[in-house]
C-alpha cells in the first residue's frame, strides 16, 4: 500500500509547501517503484542490453541513496549471471555501445566493492571499445564490427554518450586509471564537435560521417537522446574536482547544455517535449515524454550534487521535473504503480515529424529507471512555494 504522501503526489494536489520547512519527499515512491520492477523482472537473468542498463542503474541509485543492500543485491544477481560467459566466450562480442552499456553496472560493483570480480566484463568492454570502428575525428560510432542489424557502422549517436560514458566514468572512479578519463572526454568533445549545435547548445541525435551530415539536419533535439549527454557528464564531474583539467573542460559545455533545458521545460506539466525546442511551434504532436524528462531532471540533480550547478539557483527546476514525473505515475486498480507517457526506443530519423511520431507506451522498464533515478535523486530539495 502506498503511503499517504504517495497517494497526495498521486493525486495531485498537496498542502501549502514552505520551501525550506517542506522538502520533497520523492524517496518513497522511488522505493515503491523499484520493488515493483524487482517483482517485475528477475534480477539474475535478465538480457544484457541498453534498456535493462537503464533500470538497473536506477536500482543502483536506489542503493547510493539509500545504503539499502537489497537493491545492491540485484545488480549484482544480474551481473553474476553474466559473468560465467564472459569468462568463457570471445570479449569482443559486443555489438553496439548499447549492448555494451550493462558493463556499467559491473564498473559500479567494482567500485563499491573496491575488487576486481567483474574484471571480465570490464574487460570485454575495454576491448570492445578498443576495436569499435571509429570517425575521422576519433569519435567512436555506435555500431561495433560485428553489426547484425545492418546499421551503418559510420555514424555516432548521441546515445552512446551515456551507453559508454557512463561505463568510463564509473571504470575511472573505480580504478584511478586516466586512461578511462581521457577517454571520455576525448570522446565527449569528439561527439560535442560533430552533434552540437554552438548556437543552441544542445545536440542532433547522430553524424553520419560519409556524408558530413547531422541527422536530423534541421534543428530537431531529440529529448532523451540530449538526457543521455547531460547525465553521462553529470556522473563524470561526480568523479572529479573542480581544480582538475577533465573538470574545466567539461563542465563549462555540461553547464550550458543544462541552461539550454531550462529554457524549454514546459510551464504547465515541468517536463520536457520530446523534441526539446518545438520548432513548429505549440504543436500538440510534441507531447512531453516521461523518461527523457527524468533523465534530464536526474542530470541536472546529479550536477548540483557534483557541485557543477549552484543548489538554490537549480533546485526549482529538479523538483518542478520530479513532481511532473509523479504526475505520470497512476496507481491502478490492483495497487500496482503505472508510469505513462514513455516514448519507444528511437533510432536516428531525418525529420521533425520522425520524431514526434515515435509511440509512447506505459510501463516500460525504460520508463522505471529514469523515474527512480531522479526520485531518488531529488529527495530532500527544497520544493518551490507555488508547488
Amino acid at each position: 500500500m502506498l503511503r499517504p504522501s504517495l497517494l497526495l503526489f498521486l493525486a495531485g494536489c498537496g498542502p501549502d509547501l514552505n520551501p525550506v520547512e517542506q522538502p520533497l519527499d520523492s524517496l518513497p515512491l522511488a522505493e515503491a517503484l523499484g520493488e515493483q520492477g524487482v517483482g517485475n523482472y528477475s534480477c539474475g537473468s535478465l538480457m544484457f542490453d541498453w534498456t535493462q542498463s537503464v533500470w538497473a542503474f536506477g536500482i543502483h541509485r536506489l542503493y547510493a541513496v539509500t545504503g539499502e543492500t537489497s537493491w545492491q543485491d540485484c545488480y549484482r544477481a544480474w551481473m553474476d549471471d553474466a559473468l560465467p560467459g564472459f569468462e568463457a566466450s570471445e570479449p569482443e562480442s559486443f555489438t553496439s555501445s548499447d549492448s555494451m552499456s550493462p558493463s556499467t553496472l559491473a564498473a559500479t560493483l567494482m567500485l563499491e566493492d573496491g575488487t576486481a570480480h567483474y574484471a571480465a566484463i570490464a574487460t570485454a568492454a575495454d576491448l570492445y571499445l578498443d576495436g569499435a570502428p571509429r570517425l575521422d575525428n576519433g569519435a567512436i560510432a555506435h555500431w561495433g564490427l560485428e553489426n547484425p542489424y545492418g546499421f551503418e557502422t559510420d555514424q555516432v549517436w548521441i546515445d552512446s554518450m551515456f551507453m559508454f560514458g557512463a561505463y568510463l566514468a564509473r571504470m575511472y572512479a573505480a580504478t584511478g586509471d586516466g586512461a578511462y578519463l581521457d577517454r571520455y572526454v576525448e570522446q565527449y568533445l569528439a561527439f560535442s564537435d560533430l552533434c552540437r549545435d554552438p548556437d543552441d547548445q544542445l545536440y542532433h541525435h547522430a553524424w553520419d560521417d560519409s556524408d558530413q551530415r547531422n541527422i536530423p539536419a534541421d534543428a530537431v533535439y531529440w529529448a532523451r537522446g540530449n538526457a543521455w549527454v547531460l547525465v553521462s557528464a553529470a556522473e563524470l564531474l561526480n568523479e572529479l574536482e573542480p581544480t582538475d583539467e577533465a573538470w574545466q573542460i567539461i563542465q563549462p559545455l555540461y553547464q550550458r547544455q543544462a541552461e539550454a533545458f531550462l529554457a524549454h521545460q514546459d510551464p504547465d506539466d515541468g517536463l520536457w517535449h520530446t523534441v526539446i525546442n518545438e520548432p513548429l511551434g505549440d504543436d500538440p504532436e510534441n507531447y512531453t515524454e516521461t523518461s527523457g524528462s527524468a533523465l534530464i531532471g536526474y542530470g541536472l540533480a546529479r550536477g548540483i550534487e557534483a557541485g557543477a550547478l549552484d543548489r538554490d539557483a537549480w533546485s526549482p527546476a529538479v523538483v518542478t521535473a520530479a513532481v511532473g514525473v509523479m504526475g505520470r505515475i497512476d496507481e491502478r486498480s490492483d495497487g500496482k504503480l503505472s508510469i505513462e507517457g514513455t516514448s519507444f526506443g528511437t533510432n536516428p530519423g531525418e525529420d521533425y515529424e520522425h520524431y514526434v511520431g515515435v509511440e509512447q507506451v506505459d510501463d516500460m522498464m525504460l520508463g522505471y529507471g529514469p523515474a527512480i533515478m531522479l526520485l531518488a535523486e531529488a529527495h530532500g530539495l527544497p520544493m518551490p512555494a507555488d508547488r
